[in-house]
C-alpha cells in the first residue's frame, strides 16, 4: 500500500464523521426514503387497515409490483372505494404506499396464514371457525370462505383506532375518524355488491377533492407551532444545560432552530431520550417534529389528519420538555380549529360520496347505452341476414335453368 493511499484511509473516517448528517436529520431522511418504522401507530392500525382495504387488490404477490411506483398506481386506480380514501386519507399516499410495499414483500396479501402471524391484533377480533382443526378439504375450504367472509364484515375504523395516549387532541382524532365513518354518506354505496366496488377506475376520474388545508391557513398554523415549540425547547435549554446554551449564543428562543436544539438534547443531555418519559414513541415523536420544520420550511402540503398528528405531537413534545403551560396553549388551539377541521373533512366526504353517486350513475346509463346499442346492431343484423336471405333466394330463381319440357 502506498503512503498516499495510506493516508487516504486514515483520514476517511475522520471525514465521514464531519459530514454525518444530524441525528434529527437522519430520522428524517429514514422515514422518508426507507420503509416506516413498527411503532406505536404501525401495531395499532395501519397494517392491519392496509390489509382490510387492500387485500382483494394486491392477491397476485410481490413478483407484480416490483416498485413503489407500481404500487402507488394501484392504489390511486383503486381509490374509488370508500375504504382505501379513508385509509389515505388518514395516513398519507406515500406512508401506505411505503406499508404496502413491505406487506407485499412480506407475502401478506397472498396467504392467509402469513396474514395470521404478522396481524395477530386482526385475527383476534375474528372468531375462529372450529372446522379449521380437521374434517377433510371441503370442511377446510369452508372453513377458510367463513374467515374471509367475517374479514369482509371488518372495516377500517374497527382497526385503526389506538387506545387513548393522553389528553392531547386525540379527541379531535377520534371524532373525525369515527363519526366520518358512521355519516349516513355512506349508504350511497351501500347497495353497490362487493365484486362491483373493487373494480378499478381510471385515473381521470377519481375524485378531485382533497382534504388538505388551504396553504395559507397551514403556514399560519405550522408557523405558530414552531414559535411555540422553539420557546418550549429554549425553556428546557435554559433549565438543564444553561452552559451549552451559552456556547452556542442561544439566547432568546429566536436564536436558534427547532431542529439544531432537538439535535443538541439527542447529543448533549443523557436523560433526553429515556423511554418512558411520553407515552408517544420517541422515535416517532422526533420525526414528526422534524417534519413539522419541514413543511414550515419548505411549504409542503398537509392533509387535515397530518395538522391533527402535528398538533398532537406538539403538545406531546411540551408535556415531555416539562412545559405544561404552553401544552395547554397548544390543546386550546387544537380544540379551536377542530370544528372547522371536522366540517371541512365531513363536507368533503360528502362531496365525494356525491360524485361517486354521480359516477356509479353515468356507469349505469353506460351500462344501459352498451345494451341499447347492442340489441340495436343485432336487430340489424338480423334484418341484413334476412334481406340477404331473400335476395339470395330470387337471384337463384333468376339463375336457376328452366328444364325443357319432355
Amino acid at each position: 500500500m502506498s503512503k498516499t493511499q495510506f493516508k487516504c484511509l486514515w483520514a476517511l473516517p475522520r471525514l465521514s464523521s464531519r459530514l454525518s448528517p444530524s441525528p434529527l436529520l437522519a430520522l428524517a431522511r429514514r422515514h422518508l426514503h426507507k420503509p416506516p418504522i413498527e411503532s406505536e401507530t404501525t401495531r395499532y392500525g395501519v397494517r392491519q387497515a392496509i390489509y382490510l382495504a387492500l387485500r382483494d387488490v394486491f392477491k397476485r404477490g410481490p413478483s407484480h409490483y416490483r416498485n413503489s411506483r407500481d404500487v402507488r398506481k394501484v392504489i390511486k386506480m383503486n381509490m374509488r372505494r370508500r375504504e382505501v380514501c379513508d385509509l389515505v386519507d388518514m395516513y398519507g399516499l406515500g406512508f401506505v404506499c411505503d406499508m404496502t410495499r413491505v406487506m407485499l414483500h412480506q407475502r401478506i396479501f397472498t396467504s392467509l396464514h402469513r396474514a395470521k402471524v404478522n396481524l395477530p391484533d386482526l385475527f383476534g377480533l375474528i372468531k375462529m371457525p372450529e372446522k379449521l382443526k380437521g374434517g377433510g378439504p371441503y370442511a377446510a375450504m369452508q372453513a377458510k370462505a367463513d374467515l374471509e367472509a367475517q374479514l369482509d364484515r371488518l372495516t377500517i375504523a374497527d382497526v385503526s383506532r389506538p387506545p387513548d395516549k393522553m389528553s392531547f387532541t386525540s379527541r379531535l382524532a377520534e371524532d373525525t375518524t369515527s363519526d366520518v365513518s358512521i355519516t349516513p354518506v355512506s349508504d350511497d354505496t351501500a347497495h353497490l355488491r362487493r365484486r362491483d366496488r373493487l373494480l378499478p377506475c381510471p385515473e381521470e376520474t377519481l375524485p378531485p377533492f382533497p382534504t388538505k388545508l388551504p396553504f395559507a391557513a397551514q403556514h399560519e398554523m405550522l408557523r405558530r407551532l414552531q414559535t411555540i415549540l422553539e420557546a418550549v425547547c429554549y425553556g428546557y435549554g435554559m433549565r438543564v444545560m444553561p452552559r451549552v446554551m451559552r456556547l452556542r449564543r442561544w439566547d432568546c428562543p429566536e436564536a436558534a432552530e427547532l431542529h439544531e436544539m432537538v439535535d443538541t438534547f439527542m447529543s448533549k443531555d443523557e436523560h433526553f431520550l429515556e423511554t418512558g418519559r411520553t407515552t408517544v414513541p420517541l422515535e416517532e415523536l422526533l420525526q414528526s417534529i422534524s417534519l413539522i420544520r419541514h413543511a414550515a420550511v419548505h411549504r409542503i402540503p398537509m392533509t387535515v389528519v397530518q395538522a391533527n398528528k402535528f398538533l398532537r405531537d406538539a403538545e406531546a413534545l411540551a408535556l415531555m420538555l416539562g412545559d405544561r403551560p404552553r401544552a395547554a396553549a397548544i390543546v386550546d388551539l387544537a380544540d379551536a380549529a377542530a370544528p372547522v377541521m371536522d366540517r371541512m373533512m365531513r363536507q368533503v366526504r360528502g362531496t365525494r360520496s356525491r360524485l361517486v353517486q354521480t359516477l356509479d350513475d353515468f356507469s349505469a346509463r353506460r351500462d344501459e347505452l352498451r345494451r341499447l346499442e347492442t340489441e340495436a346492431i343485432e336487430g340489424l343484423a338480423r334484418e341484413n341476414a334476412e334481406c340477404r336471405k331473400v335476395a339470395g333466394e330470387r337471384i337463384q330463381e333468376i339463375f336457376t335453368p328452366i328444364a325443357k319440357p319432355s
